[in-house]
């Protein structure tokens, strides 16, 4: 059996609705009533960057228990989900990581949905290396602006997580160090941006209009998503050969 086949990657969503409440300071060419679809197109994104690592299983932890249906619809009923225990992280992180030991898993890991930045090939490299007996890495930990992006541990402690200032980067140092103290080899991943306002939607969309075609490697979904809505415009078509009319 491959070890991954013992390793769960968690994809922590909440159902995204309209804020009553306009974002201050926006402006720009992202219009902020697409926010919540971006946010759903995002979650998608995740789950089909996750599965296509075939390096873990994985699973969606959502909340509130009402969305169920929901989740079911958008991931087709592919994968397993997971009940939010807890509304806040310092609750539901602990819970969920009981849940993927009762349900059998070794390894577990959190992948948050907002960063489309993330390349898949650094993913699956992680995720592997950390259920890899021949190599020495036993917890991943990957940061961001709001504290972190990707959590690993080889061998799942729910304690590590109790009392984490999880509403500031304060949160991946408090971690980090807690890892350490614990003698854990860690390996960190570079740092990702987060996209969770309509301002950081904007800083997105202008960044993939940089260099398109990177970003259709990296977020194919996310780009599908503005080509849909006029703010990308389509890719060449290919012609019949495979070949971009590009040249």
């Amino acid at each position: 059996m491959s070890p991954w086949n013992s390793s769960l990657l968690i994809i922590p969503a909440r159902r995204p609705h309209a804020s009553r409440r306009r974002s201050r300071g926006h402006s720009g060419e992202f219009p902020e009533e697409l926010w919540p679809d971006l946010l759903e197109t995002m979650i998608i994104e995740t789950i089909k960057k996750a599965m296509a690592t075939h390096a873990t299983e994985v699973a969606v932890c959502f909340g509130p228990v009402e969305e169920r249906p929901y989740f079911q619809q958008i991931t087709e009923g592919r994968i397993p989900l997971i009940a939010q225990r807890g509304s806040r992280p310092q609750r539901w992180v602990p819970h969920a990581m009981d849940d993927g030991l009762y349900l059998g898993y070794s390894s577990i890991s959190f992948l948050v949905s907002d960063v489309p930045g993330l390349p898949m090939a650094a993913l699956r490299d992680a995720l592997r290396e950390l259920v890899d007996p021949a190599e020495p890495v036993n917890a991943l930990l990957g940061p961001d602006p709001g504290g972190f992006y990707l959590i690993g541990l080889q061998q799942p402690d729910p304690e590590l997580f109790h009392g984490i200032d999880w509403s500031s980067n304060r949160g991946f140092t408090e971690l980090r160090d807690r890892l350490q103290a614990a003698a854990l080899t860690l390996r960190e991943l570079p740092p990702m941006e987060d996209v969770d306002s309509p301002a950081d939607a904007e800083r997105l969309l202008q960044q993939v209009r940089q260099d398109p075609a990177a970003w259709r490697r990296l977020a194919p979904v996310t780009c599908r998503f503005f080509e849909r809505h006029g703010l990308l415009p389509a890719p060449p078509e290919a012609d019949a050969n495979g070949s971009s009319n590009a040249d």
